[in-house]
């Protein structure tokens, strides 16, 4: 690592669980290990004793199975709301190095 660098990390949202379990459970989604699941707080407050500054989030995927036209309205219009948000499945947060001064390096 060197003073520009950047992280990207994606996870689940972990209220979709129960959802990911039953795909699993009848078949529409390959078994994955069990997990630990840490909160989208928790996340950041590792990130940020690590030394880095979370400048981007974003949660994507609302329907995560083709349905046409349902699962475009739904991911690409619907999800950009801000009450919607909270409830995508895939989560993203783009961080950097802390920077002295709370500067950051440059452009995301």
């Amino acid at each position: 690592m060197h003073d520009n660098t950047k992280i990207i990390v994606t996870y689940y949202n972990n209220l979709w669980e129960p959802f990911l379990k039953f795909a699993e459970l009848i078949g529409l989604k390959e078994r994955t290990p069990i997990q630990n699941w840490l909160s989208h707080r928790d996340i950041k407050n590792i990130l940020s004793v690590s030394g880095f500054d979370v400048y981007r989030e974003s949660r994507k995927t609302l329907v995560p199975f083709n349905i046409p036209l349902v699962s475009w309205f739904f991911n690409r219009f619907l999800g950009q709301f801000a009450t919607h948000k909270q409830a995508g499945l895939k989560q993203i947060l783009v961080c950097e190095t802390k920077q002295v001064g709370g500067a950051r390096s440059g452009a995301g």
